[in-house]
């Protein structure tokens, strides 16, 4: 598969993305950008190369996974706090 749901170890080379993801101070929020960034490395490194259709379904994947971790995060939008932290966090690494 190539959005893995359990990763035993990330590959993220990129210490930009690393030392921004370590910063971020909720674990849950952490959590969910380190499976958003090697998602999207994993998706890139698959896909670059495929067909414009399974681009587009890999990023419509993508981006459904990430609403769905947003909608849980942030109680569906309804925490001003949570839904703050998502948007500074995520759309930094977006």
């Amino acid at each position: 598969a190539v959005f893995q749901r359990f990763r035993p170890k990330f590959e993220i080379e990129n210490d930009e993305y690393l030392n921004y993801i370590k910063e971020i101070n909720d674990p849950i929020l952490r959590h969910i950008s380190l499976y958003f960034v090697q998602h999207y490395i994993d998706g890139y490194n698959y896909y670059h190369n495929s067909e414009l259709v399974e681009i587009n379904g890999a990023c419509y994947y993508l981006n459904r996974w990430l609403e769905e971790r947003k909608d849980l995060f942030t109680y569906g939008e309804q925490c001003p706090t949570k839904k703050e932290s998502w948007d500074n966090a995520i759309n930094t690494l977006w």
